[in-house]
């Protein structure tokens, strides 16, 4: 009795690993779906899977059996890949389309309010450069220290001509 048990439980955690291979194969395509790939980049999309897919099956049966992979074991996760592709797949398709839709909308938002703040800065960015050269332009030609002397020269000057005239 106890060897059914043992047989039962292994079938069922071999089925669990077989639903939990297909989401995770759904969860994996739609992140190469939302992150532009390349052929080397798909590749380890496919190694990324199959490597996190073996460890999974793996620790699901480690406890469910003691880790004793038998062919029937291997048909069994097939099996309830199978399932998972007849079944749950429409229900989990709708909504990692609904997060793709979200997260791309995200991405689109937060692209469109860094070229804005892009902008924004530079724009404040020229406006403080137009201060500074007109500020820079005011203070060379009226306030510097030649600028004075010349000033300070004609002054006298002209105080001798007002005392020529009256003379």
């Amino acid at each position: 009795m106890d060897f059914l048990v043992l047989q039962a439980r292994t079938m069922a955690a071999a089925c669990l690993a077989g639903l939990l291979v297909g989401l995770l194969y759904d969860c994996l395509s739609l992140l190469r779906a939302l992150v532009s790939s390349k052929r080397q980049a798909l590749a380890v999309w496919d190694l990324t899977f199959w490597l996190s897919s073996t460890a999974m099956t793996y620790t699901i049966l480690m406890h469910a059996n003691r880790g004793d992979v038998r062919l029937f074991v291997l048909a069994v996760v097939a099996l309830g890949y199978g399932l998972y592709r007849a079944t749950l797949r429409h229900i989990v398709q709708p909504v990692l389309a609904l997060l793709e839709k979200s997260v791309r909308r995200a991405a689109h938002r937060a692209r469109r309010a860094a070229r804005w703040s892009g902008r924004v800065a530079r724009s404040h960015v020229a406006r403080a450069r137009a201060i500074a050269r007109r500020l820079r332009k005011a203070t060379t030609t009226h306030c510097s220290w030649q600028g004075f002397r010349r000033r300070r020269r004609t002054i006298p000057e002209a105080r001798d001509d007002v005392g020529e005239r009256h003379e």
